[in-house]
């Protein structure tokens, strides 16, 4: 029983000292971690998995007057109306070809990222924190304000990186109110 409870005073002492340092040494996205990987500006980024509902064709999108131009509208999508963010748009990409899929998430009111291809999923080793490049030169998070959580590497055959996006800090500027995730979504 002693060393159970040395075990457990090592582990709450580990993490008062990360907390103490702003808890900056954890890693924007952990292995272990589910990305829905995503293609639209030239660059490949991961969505949490856990924030995700489906993924469909893009469809109709009717316009949204007076809205951010990053948000292109809104489409009807598995019975709801859902607001169509464009990603390349809200990340100061260049513009997208098409948006080919629209990346329905789980978020009350419901949006969708629309982008322009669906590479699959991964589960990729975090390499990199937040405020690193991204893109052509673009700074992390574009005019969606620090939308990058860090970056990763991709393991496997393809291997790669991937972008990995923090969703709420992504969406924050483009509506007048938060959206609510799943918890545990931020990054």
């Amino acid at each position: 029983m002693p060393d159970e409870i040395r075990r457990r005073r090592r582990i709450l002492d580990a993490r008062t000292r990360e907390l103490a340092r702003g808890g900056r040494s954890a890693p924007a996205a952990p292995r272990g971690t589910a990305q829905l990987l995503v293609e639209t500006g030239g660059t490949v980024f991961g969505v949490p998995l856990a924030a995700t509902r489906g993924v469909t064709p893009a469809g109709a999108v009717a316009p949204l007057p007076g809205t951010h131009p990053a948000v292109v509208g809104i489409a009807h999508q598995a019975g709801r109306f859902v607001g169509v963010i464009d990603l390349s748009a809200a990340l100061a990409l260049p513009a997208a070809e098409r948006a080919g899929f629209l990346v329905l998430l789980r978020s009350e009111p419901p949006v969708a990222l629309a982008v322009e291809a669906v590479r699959g999923t991964a589960t990729p080793e975090a390499v990199a924190e937040a405020g690193r490049a991204v893109g052509d030169g673009a700074r992390a998070g574009g005019s969606a304000g620090g939308a990058v959580a860090g970056h990763a590497r991709l393991d496997g055959p393809a291997g790669g990186a991937v972008t990995l996006l923090d969703l709420p800090a992504l969406t924050a500027p483009l509506f007048p109110l938060p959206l609510a995730f799943p918890k545990g979504v931020t990054s």
